[in-house]
């Protein structure tokens, strides 16, 4: 039962991390595609 909370929990920061990395790269694309269009 530890291990699959334990896994679970994981689970559950891996998701959160990969959609803060995924939000940063969108925000920066939008930044780099906003100066090349000025």
């Amino acid at each position: 039962m530890g291990l699959v909370n334990w896994m679970y929990l994981h689970l559950r920061v891996d998701v959160h991390s990969g959609t803060k990395t995924q939000y940063h790269s969108l925000k920066r694309h939008r930044v780099i595609h906003s100066a090349t269009e000025s």
